[in-house]
C-alpha cells in the first residue's frame, strides 16, 4: 500500500486519539494539571545531566529507598535510557523557566510515535493486498492493547511501572522495525535497526535479551549468497549493536563499579529478605529444575490471587514451590487462556519455518544490491514467530532461578507474546481469501481475539492504588526534601544502648528495626539500636575501612553452633569481606574480624556494609536469633 500524505495525517490522529485515551483510561492522567510522577527519580537523572554529572547528589543523606551510595554519590537503578529521553524536554522546560516537563507528557509523546510507528508499520507497510484491511488493522491492534501493557499502566504506575512501560513500547517497536526491514529491505534500515536494538539496554536490561535476537533476526536467511557487500553490511550492523551496551558498561562502572552491575545488589530498602537474597544467598537457587520450570509457568498462567506486599505468602497460586522467595504479584499479568494462544502460535511458527524450509526458499527474493532477503508473508510471519520464542525463553532463563519475582517482571514477556499473536495472524490471513468460507474464519477469529481482549482488560485485579499524579506545585513541595538538607556523618563504630541479657524475641516492635543513625535513613536498618535485635540483614554506613569488627551475642544465651556461626558474613558494596577470626569473649560475646580483600579497591567513604544474619532459608520478616552488640571498624 502506498503512504499519501492523506494516509499519514489520517494515522497521526489515530495515534494522537490512542495516545488519549490510554492515558485517560488508565487514569495515569485524570485531571488537568495533574501531569507529573509521584517518583521523583527520573527528574532528579535528567536534572544531574543538565548538571553535567551522573549522580544524583554526593550528600550520603539524599539516599531514599531504593536508591544507592556507590562511588562516592547517590544513583538510582532504573538506567539512564528513559532520562536521556526526557533530556530534551526537560532542557526546553528550563528555558522557559519551568524545572522540569511534565513526565506524563513526555510519556504521552512517546505513546504517541509509538502508536503512529506500530500503525504505519503494519497498515502501509506490508506487502499485501490494499484490500486486506483485517490482516493489517488486527496485528496492530494486538500490540498497541495489550491487556498486560493496559494492566502494567493501571496500576500505581510509579518508577517501576514506568520502566517497564518504556520497555514494552520500545520493544515492540524493535519488532516493527524487524517487520519493515524485511518487508522492503535496505542497509540504511539494517544499521539502525541494530544500533536501536543494542541500545534498549540504557532503558531496562531485559531489553537486551530482545535486542539480542533482533539482531539475530536481521541476519539474512539466504546465507548461501554471500558477498563482500555482505559481509561489510553485517559488520557495521553489529558494531552498531555494540555502541549501547558498551556505554551501558562504562556508566555502570561509573556509577556503581562494575560495569556488569546495574545497582541491584546495592540499592537500599528495608525489603530485609530481598536484599539478603540478591547480596549473599538465595534458598530457591537450589531448587530442582522442574519445580523451578512449574513454579515459572504457575506465576505465568495461573496467579488467581494476587498476595500485594505479602512477599512470602505461600499457596497462593498453583504449581508454587515451598521454598522461600521474594513474590509480589500485585496486578493481573497473564491467564491459563494465554497458554493455549501461545502454544498455537508456536505450533504455527514451526509449520512456516518448516514449510519454508522444504520449499528451499522458493518464494524469497534476493536483493542483490543490499544483500538482504526480501521476505513475504509467512517468512514474515516465522521471524516475528523466531524473535518471540527466542525472547521469551531467553527470560525464561533469566527469571527460573531469579531470587526475586514480581508481576512486572512478567510483564517483560508481553512483547513476546504479542509478537507471537502477530505471527499467528499473519499465517492465517496468509492462508484465507476474503471471497471464501476461509475468509469468514478469519473474521470469527479477529472476533474472538477482540472479545477475549476486552475481557482481560476487564477482569484486570490489582493490590495498589490506581495512578498517583502531582500537579507542579506538589511537586515543587517535595523538591527539596529534609533529608537532602541533612549532611550525614557515618562514624567508625556504632554500639547498643542497653546489655542486659537474653531476650524476647518477639518483645522489639517492627519499626524499631527502621531507626537510622546520623540523618542518613539506611544507615543501621535491620537492627535494634536499644536491645541490639536483627533482622536478617543489617545495612550500616561506615567511614573509610580496612576492617571491621562485630560483637554479636546468642538470643537465647548459650554458645552458637558451627552452623550458626557460618551464616554471620558482610559485604562492602559488591565486595565479600573476608572474615579472618571468630573469638569467643568473657561476657559470652562472639567476636568476628571480617578484613577486605588484599585485591578491593578503596570506595569512596562513606562505605555501605551488608551484613548477613542467618541463613538464606529464614528471609521471612521476623526477629533472629543474633544480638549485634556493636560494629566498630579501622583503617
Amino acid at each position: 500500500m502506498q503512504t499519501s500524505r492523506t494516509h499519514r495525517l489520517f494515522l497521526a490522529i489515530n495515534s494522537v486519539f490512542f495516545t488519549l485515551a490510554f492515558l485517560i483510561g488508565t487514569g495515569i492522567v485524570v485531571e488537568w494539571g495533574r501531569w507529573y510522577s509521584a517518583s521523583s527519580h527520573y527528574r532528579l537523572q535528567t536534572a544531574a545531566f543538565l548538571s553535567g554529572r551522573l549522580a544524583l547528589s554526593d550528600n550520603v543523606a539524599s539516599v531514599v529507598h531504593d536508591l544507592t551510595w556507590s562511588q562516592g554519590g547517590v544513583h538510582q537503578v532504573w538506567g539512564l535510557g528513559i532520562p536521556l529521553w526526557r533530556l530534551p524536554f526537560d532542557l526546553v522546560a528550563h528555558l522557559v523557566g519551568v524545572f522540569s516537563f511534565p513526565d506524563h507528557l513526555v510519556f504521552g509523546v512517546a505513546l504517541c510515535l509509538w502508536s503512529y510507528f506500530v500503525l504505519s508499520t503494519f497498515i502501509t507497510s506490508l506487502p499485501l493486498k490494499d484490500d486486506d484491511h483485517l490482516s493489517r488493522i488486527l496485528p496492530a491492534l494486538a500490540v498497541l492493547c495489550s491487556p498486560v501493557f493496559i494492566s502494567l499502566a493501571s496500576t500505581r504506575f510509579q518508577v517501576y511501572e514506568e520502566a517497564v512501560a518504556y520497555e514494552y513500547i520500545y520493544a515492540t517497536a524493535l519488532l516493527s522495525g524487524l517487520v519493515r526491514l524485511h518487508a522492503s529491505p535496505s542497509r540504511c534500515k539494517l544499521w539502525l535497526l541494530c544500533l536501536a536494538a543494542g541500545g534498549g539496554i540504557l532503558i531496562r536490561p531485559t531489553l537486551l535479551f530482545y535486542g539480542i535476537l533482533t539482531l539475530a533476526c536481521t541476519f539474512p536467511w539466504l546465507i548461501h549468497y554471500p558477498s563482500k557487500q555482505f559481509r561489510t553490511s553485517w559488520l557495521i550492523a553489529c558494531l552498531a549493536f555494540s555502541i549501547g551496551p558498551l556505554i551501558c558498561y562504562k556508566s555502570n562502572e561509573l556509577r556503581f563499579g562494575s560495569g556488569f552491575e546495574f545497582g541491584h545488589r546495592l540499592n537500599l530498602q528495608m525489603l530485609y529478605g530481598s536484599v539478603y537474597a540478591t547480596r549473599f544467598d538465595s534458598a530457591y537457587s537450589a531448587v530442582a529444575f522442574t519445580d523451578a520450570i512449574k513454579e515459572l509457568l504457575g506465576l505465568l498462567f495461573r496467579v488467581e490471587q494476587l498476595n500485594g506486599d505479602n512477599f512470602y505468602a505461600l499457596k497462593f497460586f498453583p504449581w508454587q514451590s515451598e521454598t522461600e522467595r521474594w513474590r509480589e504479584m500485585y496486578f493481573t499479568t497473564y491467564d491459563i487462556t494465554w497458554l493455549p494462544l501461545c502454544l498455537v502460535a508456536s505450533v504455527a511458527s514451526v509449520h512456516n519455518l518448516a514449510t519454508i524450509i522444504r520449499s528451499g526458499f522458493n518464494n524469497t527474493r534476493v536483493d542483490n544490491n543490499y544483500c538482504i532477503c526480501r521476505f513475504h508473508q509467512p517468512e514474515i510471519a516465522t521471524v516475528i514467530s523466531l524473535w518471540a520464542v527466542g525472547s521469551a525463553t531467553i527470560l525464561s532463563g533469566f527469571y527460573l532461578y531469579n531470587s526475586v519475582i514480581s508481576s512486572r517482571y512478567l510483564a517483560d514477556y508481553a512483547p513476546a507474546f504479542s509478537g507471537l499473536f502477530v505471527a499467528a495472524m499473519f499465517t492465517l490471513s496468509s492462508r484465507s481469501k476474503w471471497t471464501d468460507r476461509n475468509g469468514v474464519l478469519m473474521y470469527l477469529f479477529a472476533a474472538a481475539f477482540g472479545a477475549w481482549s476486552i475481557i482481560q482488560v476487564a477482569t484486570q485485579q490489582r493490590s495498589y492504588n490506581r495512578p498517583t499524579s502531582l500537579t507542579i506545585h506538589e511537586v515543587m513541595a517535595l523538591k527539596n526534601p529534609e533529608n537532602a538538607m541533612r549532611h550525614g556523618n557515618p562514624k567508625s563504630e556504632y554500639r547498643i544502648v542497653r546489655d542486659d541479657g537474653a531476650l524476647n524475641m518477639v518483645s522489639v516492635p517492627e519499626s524499631q528495626y527502621n531507626k537510622s543513625f546520623d540523618s542518613i535513613e539506611y544507615n543501621g536498618v535491620g537492627w535494634d539500636h536499644v536491645s541490639g535485635m536483627t533482622q536478617p540483614v543489617v545495612i550500616v554506613f561506615l567511614a573509610a575501612f580496612s576492617s571491621v569488627d562485630l560483637v554479636i551475642k546468642p538470643v537465647a544465651g548459650g554458645q552458637f553452633t558451627t552452623e550458626e556461626l557460618r551464616w554471620i558474613r558482610a559485604r562492602s558494596g559488591l565486595d565479600a569481606l573476608e572474615r579472618r577470626s571468630i573469638g569467643l569473649e568473657k561476657d559470652g560475646c562472639y567476636r568476628f574480624h571480617f578484613e577486605k580483600n588484599g585485591k578491593w579497591q578503596t570506595a569512596s567513604p562513606p562505605e555501605v556494609v551488608f551484613i548477613a544474619l542467618g541463613p538464606p532459608s529464614q528471609l521471612s520478616p521476623h526477629a533472629t536469633g543474633y544480638r549485634l552488640v556493636s560494629i566498630s571498624s579501622s583503617l
